[in-house]
């Protein structure tokens, strides 16, 4: 089986699909920037929505109910989950904090697969972090509205070889460059799910290495936003589009077009969730931004109340913390202290004294 042969580098392109893969790019250049720009607030931001996670997780795999202060004590590992669904939320948070702590040092390999397996399995059964052992015929890849798919899988005695396999044809890809690193990924992701390389838990381990393709590649959006409620959100497409897909996979005669839109679609929708949390940051960034311009634009001393003359409707809080930024970036330095402290930004103060 060539995973990313004939059919892939021979994928028919709509042009829709072009259109939204532009936009993607577009998204992560802004987001790049504006991570720059502001790296308190994405900080903050990262925090946050690593706590969203798992009560999205919570809300969409069991429909758990956990007290907030009860989860605050058992992610913070102040004590020991005490029933099975305590077991299952720690796994996941080891599982997604494995991840988005070690994404640089990880690599795209089997044993990388394995172990996320077993992080999140490690409490529930003696099986994580181990393939399947029998052969199947996926009844998986459905929902309620849709029709059942019935394709063929691998043999499990084949999955480690077969994976090993994929693993090696996507960093070869991904050294190469010669395709978009994103269709790379959603065809690395498309083969994982239809060689169903677990009995359990193969949905959660899709979600997690998509997150983890997209946060080594540096699509970033992953840090900010809730990749499972934006999967949730598409759910009845996104299986009508595995099915469609894996149709004849095992003959290699199947079609991406349709999961690769699906999953471009996602990608598109969780850059646009996240532009909408940062409405409010970004009007504010504005003031902040030109405040920041034209503080380093300034030569020779001046103090706050000079800047205040010139932008009298920006917060004191905005004024305080760009100052600070500043100081810290070592943009600008303290010439004295007092009501009348001076200030000078750091390249005229190199040319005065020089």
């Amino acid at each position: 089986m060539d995973f990313f042969g004939k059919s892939f580098l021979h994928m028919p392109f709509r042009m829709e699909m072009v259109s939204l893969l532009g936009k993607i790019h577009h998204d992560q250049g802004k987001l790049t920037v504006y991570e720059k720009e502001f790296p308190f607030l994405f900080q903050k931001l990262h925090q946050s929505t690593r706590d969203r996670q798992i009560k999205h997780f919570m809300n969409m795999y069991q429909g758990m109910k956990l007290s907030n202060i009860k989860l605050k004590t058992l992610l913070a590992q102040d004590r020991f989950p005490q029933t099975m669904m305590e077991e299952e939320i720690t796994c996941y948070h080891d599982a997604f904090s494995l991840i988005h702590d070690q994404y640089e040092t990880l690599s795209i390999s089997v044993e990388t697969m394995l172990e996320i397996h077993f992080q999140l399995f490690k409490y529930a059964t003696s099986d994580s972090g181990t393939f399947r052992q029998q052969d199947i015929v996926c009844h998986g890849f459905s929902h309620e509205s849709m029709p059942r798919s019935h394709h063929q899988t691998l043999p499990a005695k084949d999955i480690p070889y077969f994976l090993e396999k994929l693993c090696t044809e996507y960093n070869q890809s991904m050294l190469t460059r010669n395709v978009d690193p994103i269709l790379s990924m959603i065809n690395f992701i498309f083969h994982f799910i239809c060689i169903v390389p677990f009995d359990k838990g193969n949905g959660r381990m899709v979600r997690l290495l998509f997150s983890l393709l997209l946060v080594k590649e540096e699509y970033s959006v992953v840090k900010y936003i809730s990749l499972d409620a934006i999967i949730k959100q598409w759910e009845n497409t996104y299986y009508e589009a595995l099915y469609k897909s894996a149709a004849n996979w095992f003959s290699e005669e199947h079609n991406l077009v349709f999961i690769t839109d699906c999953f471009l679609r996602i990608l598109h929708a969780a850059y646009e969730e996240l532009q909408k949390t940062l409405l409010p940051h970004q009007i504010r960034g504005q003031r902040s931004l030109q405040l920041r311009d034209y503080i380093l634009k300034q030569r020779g001393s001046f103090s706050k109340e000079d800047i205040r003359k010139i932008f009298p409707t920006v917060s004191e809080s905005t004024f305080q913390r760009t100052f600070q930024c500043l100081q810290k970036q070592n943009k600008i330095i303290l010439l004295s202290k007092g009501r009348a402290a001076k200030w000078s930004t750091v390249i005229a103060e190199t040319v005065e004294t020089t």
